[in-house]
């Protein structure tokens, strides 16, 4: 096996050199493809590369630059009511990244239609990459991640990034 890639192509969404923002997954990927030892799940971040994250639901905006967050960017709800789902095939579970600030307000994680989380996201000082929500106890399937804009008026909500973590189908 031989591969050829600029390592350090970060700029343009590609990369295998560690970063702080994805350690060695992708060094760890080409190990695993090497040696054939896959891993049975594996984590989808989504919001890579300073893209949106790709959301069906209302009232969301692409928010960068955002300084400090995933990527320089998010995602931001600004009224109550205003809901994002993202559907995911063979996941085990969900991680949900915000930033927590003073103009944050309230957001309801639901799974499957079930509410599993009303999460706080209003802090008097500035909290980058907070995990504000993790569970990667689903069983394998396709489920639906729902995120719910619950905030009072002025405040506005915002995700970071969403991780889905997935089970190889062998």
């Amino acid at each position: 096996m031989s591969l050829i890639y600029a390592w350090n192509e970060i700029d343009e969404g590609g990369g295998i050199q560690p970063t702080r923002q994805d350690g060695t997954k992708y060094l760890d990927a080409v190990d695993a493809v090497a040696t054939g030892r896959l891993p049975t799940t594996y984590d989808d971040v989504l919001n890579g590369d300073n893209c949106a994250i790709s959301l069906v639901g209302r009232g969301w905006q692409y928010y960068a630059p955002s300084p400090s967050q995933y990527d320089s960017d998010d995602q931001i709800s600004l009224a109550y009511g205003d809901y994002a789902e993202l559907s995911w095939a063979n996941t085990v579970g969900f991680e949900v990244s915000a930033v927590r600030g003073p103009n944050r307000g309230r957001m309801e994680v639901y799974i499957d239609g079930v509410l599993r989380s009303t999460v706080e996201l209003n802090s008097p000082t500035w909290q980058v990459r907070q995990v504000v929500f993790s569970d990667f106890s689903l069983a394998r399937g396709r489920h639906v991640l729902r995120l719910r804009n619950v905030s009072p008026s002025g405040y506005q909500m915002g995700i970071d990034s969403i991780r889905a973590r997935v089970r190889r189908v062998r």
